[in-house]
């Protein structure tokens, strides 16, 4: 349950905050 997240978290930490956005934007 935890590993998956983690990988995720990993991912995110690699596209930063710009990257954060632009998924938020896919997402919406």
């Amino acid at each position: 349950m935890m590993s998956g997240f983690r990988e995720v978290a990993r991912d995110e930490e690699e596209t930063s905050e710009a990257g954060e956005t632009a998924r938020e934007r896919s997402y919406n």
